[in-house]
């Protein structure tokens, strides 16, 4: 059950178009750049950086196992389309599904789109780790983004005055 909190954010940020999600990130990325750690968040700034923060929380959660499923299938058709030997399905899914599991449903499938085009081995269909590793870099920097609005929000919780 949702709490009353994730109702307003969600409320709040799905009434945002895409170009309106990307610029308020952009600005509050900015912002986060500007802001000397140890001066208190200004309070002009604190309400974008929540919207922020909320964008990020929902564009991160990782995927479903569904979506994970689905995210990887094109990799076991690749494989039957080129008589790639895979000993098991199965066991192969599990695997990826192990290495992709934090990722969200749409940077799992741009994954497996990346490490399909840019894979050069017509022996074998690219191991979990080379599909991770193509937006690894890119997941962790979202993650420190969605670490620093967190940061800068609760230390204007805890700001003197």
């Amino acid at each position: 059950m949702a709490n009353d909190l994730e109702i307003q954010r969600s409320s709040l940020t799905a009434s945002l178009s895409p170009q309106e999600r990307t610029s308020l990130l952009s600005s509050a990325k900015q912002h986060l750049d500007l802001w000397n750690r140890l001066d208190p968040v200004p309070p002009t700034i604190l309400s974008e950086l929540k919207i922020a923060k909320a964008i990020m929380d929902e564009d991160l959660v990782p995927a479903t196992e569904a979506d994970l499923l689905q995210a990887i299938h094109p990799i076991f058709v690749f494989a039957q389309s080129f008589n790639i030997p895979v000993a098991s399905v199965e066991n192969a899914a599990r695997f990826y599904l192990e290495a992709l599991k934090s990722l969200p449903a749409r940077m799992a499938e741009t994954a497996v789109r990346r490490a399909m085009t840019a894979h050069e081995g017509w022996s074998r269909i690219p191991l979990p780790a080379e599909v991770y590793r193509t937006v690894g870099e890119e997941y962790a920097r979202l993650n420190t983004f969605r670490s620093s609005l967190g940061l800068a929000i609760g230390m204007s919780k805890h700001a003197p005055g």
